[in-house]
């Protein structure tokens, strides 16, 4: 799993926290709930040394407990942003793995300076309220 440390610009929206209440790997995972109240409220995950390198990867891999859409983009050590894409955890009862790719956006951003990775749940629902776990994320091929 890549370091980072979270954050939100909505702090009424989000409650998160590390929790050992459910893992997919390892001793825990990290609880997210929100209620939201407009239609692109995020939770960013900053890279601690302030970038990483992306470059050798192709794909962001998450796993969710819970069902929910999560719209993902990425922000370079310049502050440019690229939206990867939109998955879907189907499943609300067990453990869903979303891969976001992302080789063909290396034109957009500087995929060896990545700083922050953001996380829009149920992106364009203004009213969305869930609870899920995320954990191991991680780059891949």
């Amino acid at each position: 799993t890549l370091p980072g440390i979270w954050w939100s610009p909505d702090a009424s929206v989000f409650t998160y926290m590390l929790t050992q209440t459910v893992a997919y790997k390892g001793e825990g995972s990290f609880y997210v709930a929100y209620q939201k109240s407009d239609s692109f409220q995020f939770l960013a995950w900053e890279i601690p040394d302030r970038h990483q390198d992306f470059s050798e990867a192709s794909v962001v891999e998450v796993w969710v407990y819970g069902q929910v859409n999560m719209l993902l983009k990425l922000e370079d050590a310049s502050g440019n942003q690229v939206e990867i894409g939109e998955e879907f955890a189907a499943s609300k009862d067990t453990w869903n793995r979303m891969r976001f790719h992302y080789a063909d956006l290396g034109n957009q951003i500087d995929l060896t300076q990545i700083r922050q990775l953001f996380f829009f749940p149920s992106p364009g629902d203004p009213g969305a309220a869930r609870a899920i776990y995320l954990d191991e994320i991680s780059l891949s091929d």
